[in-house]
């Protein structure tokens, strides 16, 4: 396993390597745009290049993280739309920087099952948007409200209505998880819960851990 942290960008894209080296990192994860807005500057094929120089150089290559603002559960509607937008851009994205993972929020939508299968709906029309190598990571949701992806079995979910199931994979967020009810806190919580993850999942398909 390779442990790292998340860095800022400040600078340029490859600004990220620096910090990340200076944290004593084996892995960073970066946002490629703001966060908090929908609107991003484009990457030219010179921030492209300089971004996948530098990675190659530190024997890594960035996960990268989708804006928050992006809701693929949600109905449909303004919304809706924008999210999908936005993270097809996310995506292509990533492939222009040589990303392998890109790492989303399910969503949240009132009703759980219309959501899950919003959320596929929208993977696939993703994906047949953008025909890229990147592979999206499904993050693990603390279940707080009507988010989704809040169980293991939601997450199987979503995957199984999905066209392509091999372009996606799991991030697990060790705080989310517990908060959602699975027990971290002990040996016997933890083994009862990846043995969860394994029959519902497969080991496989955890790909990258947010740490707390």
């Amino acid at each position: 396993m390779r442990l790292g942290a998340h860095e800022s960008t400040s600078g340029g894209l490859h600004e990220a390597y620096p910090r990340a080296l200076a944290d004593g990192a084996e892995a960073v994860q970066i946002f490629t745009k703001s966060s908090r807005m929908w609107r991003s500057r484009e990457i030219t094929p010179q921030d492209a290049g300089l971004l996948r120089a530098t990675a190659k150089a530190a024997g890594f290559f960035p996960t990268v993280h989708a804006s928050y603002l992006i809701n693929l559960g949600c109905v449909p509607g303004d919304l809706r739309e924008k999210s999908v937008d936005a993270f097809t851009d996310e995506l292509r994205r990533c492939d222009l920087i040589g990303a392998p993972y890109l790492v989303v929020h399910p969503g949240s939508c009132v009703d759980t099952a219309a959501g899950l299968r919003a959320v596929a709906d929208a993977l696939d029309r993703t994906f047949a948007a953008h025909k890229g190598r990147c592979i999206v990571l499904l993050e693990t949701a603390a279940g707080q409200g009507s988010t989704l992806g809040r169980t293991f079995e939601e997450l199987r979910e979503i995957r199984d209505r999905v066209r392509s199931p091999e372009r996606i994979g799991i991030c697990l967020d060790t705080c989310h998880v517990f908060a959602a009810g699975y027990d971290l806190s002990t040996d016997r919580g933890y083994d009862e819960t990846f043995k969860q993850f394994e029959q519902m999942l497969g080991i496989g398909l955890l790909k990258a851990f947010h740490l707390n």
